[in-house]
């Protein structure tokens, strides 16, 4: 009677929109009735209907549910709504809080324990903590003893959290000098990328293969954007111009053979998010000539192909 009753109450506040006492009643049910598989669906009912009003509230109503479901799909499903609630609202240290709890009811969510650390992590980066960094190096460093699709997406979300390092060295004069330190900090990144694509993780070759590209692009624009010496002559400037070109041309190529690698593994598996588009947008733009014809069908006219009679062969 008592929880049926404050159910009741629960539902009579969510019309009137009275959510400081919505979140008091649902505080008293989950305290009350923990194993209560009425009150956990009714926690979960009110978080769906304030998702798009209050997300912050809905996700803590549907971590409250995770903890309390009865089983390990259940929970683990409630546990990243409330997450990703949790985030979308801005709220990371909430989120990184809620998946921490995960990790002492992990084997109950149906999670091993480095995944959740590796979601973590993905919350710590959003806040811009750097905890993320201690983070993904201490799941990397269980290399062989974890799945490799963990260790690969934290060797990834890793090189992209410290790519800012690669991108903001610009070449400036003595140009040799600025070269060469932006050339070991290519070759560094390259490798830990070419690192994470042995794992083979189908999903992630894409974004792997798109992020080295892109290391090869902005190598190619800094050569091209980079600071000239002075004292030059409007011909000697033309052929020193010239020769930045030449500098910068190998980048290029290079970055198209990445993309065209990453469009080939695009084609071996089901799209995936953002990156194989974005694939094909960083070939048409490299090469227009091959990725981008437009293909103007309007001419066209539809013509009817008589089909051959079917025949039967008495022969055989």
């Amino acid at each position: 009677i008592g929880e049926a009753s404050l159910i009741k109450l629960g539902y009579i506040e969510m019309r009137r929109k009275d959510y400081g006492g919505l979140d008091s009643t649902i505080e008293r049910l989950s305290k009350a009735y923990p194993g209560s598989s009425l009150a956990n669906g009714f926690i979960v009912e009110a978080g769906k209907r304030l998702e798009d009003l209050k997300p912050a509230m809905a996700a803590g109503y549907f971590e409250k549910a995770s903890i309390n479901a009865g089983n390990a799909g259940d929970a683990r499903a409630l546990a990243i709504a409330a997450v990703t609630l949790y985030e979308k609202s801005g709220e990371y240290k909430k989120a990184e809080d809620a998946l921490k709890g995960c990790l002492s009811r992990s084997a109950a969510i149906g999670w091993e324990e480095a995944e959740i650390r590796l979601m973590i992590a993905g919350a710590q980066l959003k806040a811009n903590k750097k905890e993320a960094v201690e983070t993904l190096a201490g799941i990397i460093s269980q290399r062989g003893r974890i799945d490799d699709r963990v260790v690969a997406s934290a060797t990834l979300m890793l090189l992209n959290a410290r790519a800012r390092e690669y991108f903001d060295i610009s070449l400036t004069q003595p140009f040799e000098e600025t070269f060469d330190k932006k050339t070991r900090s290519l070759n560094n990144f390259l490798k830990g990328y070419s690192e994470a694509a042995k794992f083979k993780i189908p999903e992630l070759l894409p974004e792997i293969y798109l992020r080295m590209g892109a290391l090869f692009e902005n190598f190619r624009d800094s050569i091209m954007k980079s600071e000239r010496p002075h004292g030059l002559t409007k011909e000697q400037m033309d052929e020193y111009d010239f020769l930045l070109e030449e500098k910068a041309y190998p980048y290029d190529e290079q970055a198209a053979k990445v993309y065209e690698r990453c469009a080939d593994a695009v084609r071996k598996q089901p799209p995936y998010g953002e990156w194989p588009s974005g694939c094909f947008a960083r070939l048409a733009d490299i090469r227009p000539a091959i990725y981008k014809r437009p293909f103007d069908e309007k001419w066209m006219e539809p013509v009817f192909i008589t089909p051959e009679p079917v025949t039967l062969d008495t022969e055989q």
